[in-house]
């Protein structure tokens, strides 16, 4: 007891000289990293691109850790072995802001904070069945209005049976920058998707 006491008056001890210490160099690092905020900020969200809203089910974390949702078939289908098909989630991104998220500098660099949303395999139906996506991760960016679709590809030996309301891939909402050094070529992206901007 007296020992564990001792323990954690010296941890505190160090604690209280580290810290002040590490707080103040990451004060002078921050100098090197400014953040300016957009006014708006972009915050993705999803919601029913189909009139049957049931299309999609219901969209949740299975977990507090998991860093993907489920995406579901809105439609029966199969998939022959050595093809691919297209796969309807019943969802598209809510509409937002055009601005980026933030817009930080590192050195001379300046880049923009853009949000997107990943569509990755399921690691059961890759193992088991050997199902995935054929462009992952796929990239759905923020200023897409058309459906999200998963490009499924059947790496089995027999044919893939999906039903509707089966979980056929995931999604992660991420943050990618993007360096102010490269153009944008100011096309509109509605609701074109799978190449729409260039092959």
């Amino acid at each position: 007891m007296v020992r564990n006491k001792i323990l954690a008056s010296k941890i505190t001890g160090l604690s209280n000289r580290l810290l002040p210490k590490a707080t103040e160099k990451l004060s002078r690092a921050l100098k090197y990293f400014p953040v300016e905020l957009s006014g708006a900020l972009p915050v993705l969200s999803l919601e029913n691109s189909r009139s049957d809203h049931d299309a999609a089910g219901e969209i949740n974390y299975a977990t507090s850790l998991s860093a993907g949702f489920d995406l579901k078939a809105a439609d029966d289908a199969i998939i022959p072995p050595g093809e691919w098909r297209l796969v309807d989630t019943g969802l598209r991104l809510a509409p937002q802001s055009t601005k980026p998220v933030a817009r930080i500098r590192l050195g001379r660099t300046g880049f923009d904070v853009v949000a997107e949303l990943q569509i990755r395999p399921r690691s059961g139906l890759a193992v088991k069945r050997g199902i995935t996506v054929l462009n992952a991760p796929g990239t759905v960016d923020a200023d897409y209005e058309g459906k999200i679709m998963t490009c499924l590809m059947n790496h089995g030996s027999e044919p893939f049976k999906i039903s509707k309301g089966d979980k056929v891939s995931q999604g992660v909402f991420a943050l990618a920058i993007r360096p102010h050094s490269v153009a944008v070529a100011d096309k509109t992206r509605g609701e074109g998707g799978f190449g729409s901007t260039g092959h």
